[in-house]
């Protein structure tokens, strides 16, 4: 499934799709709408143009559907606010898009799970998981959502604990 990043790359799938195929698509949400977001990130579009673009091109072409809202938060999943800040705005968002888009059914938190990167760190992995499950299911119930499905691109974290460091 692609993941559309921006409105040439949806209007490409548009304009090659055969009368006989049906797209489903994802498309990414770029954090850099958010005032408590501190990086400048060239991946994705903003709320307004996901929204746009679903009414102008999407909602009325009964061959795509777009199933997935996808973000990407550079700083990974960490127990700071800010990525607690960055995951309350996108899931209200998803709620906002899934209320005039039925067919969304996923999201897709990307990558950044943390690892242990020495003997010293205590991370609680299963807190971590717990925490970010909650968030999404208590946001939905508060804004009369249905739950997302969660997928995740781990990244570093399914090669991280698979290196080794040699001293000399």
């Amino acid at each position: 499934m692609p993941i559309i990043d921006s409105k040439s790359e949806l209007l490409h799938y548009l304009e090659n799709l055969s009368n006989t195929t049906n797209l489903t698509i994802g498309i990414r949400i770029n954090l850099s709408f958010l005032q408590t977001y501190p990086h400048e990130s060239r991946f994705g579009l903003s709320p307004d143009n996901i929204m746009s673009h679903y009414h102008d091109y999407i909602k009325a072409n009964g061959q795509v559907s777009v199933t997935t809202l996808h973000f990407f938060n550079e700083k990974g999943l960490n127990t700071g606010n800010e990525y607690w800040n960055v995951l309350e705005e996108v899931i209200r968002f998803y709620c906002r898009f899934k209320r005039i888009n039925p067919q969304l059914t996923t999201l897709d938190i990307g990558g950044g799970m943390p690892f242990r990167s020495s003997l010293n760190d205590n991370i609680d992995l299963s807190l971590l998981v717990r925490q970010l499950i909650s968030t999404i299911q208590n946001i939905c119930l508060e804004e009369g959502v249905q739950e997302p499905d969660i997928i995740t691109e781990f990244g570093k974290y399914t090669v991280a604990e698979a290196t080794a460091t040699i001293f000399k």
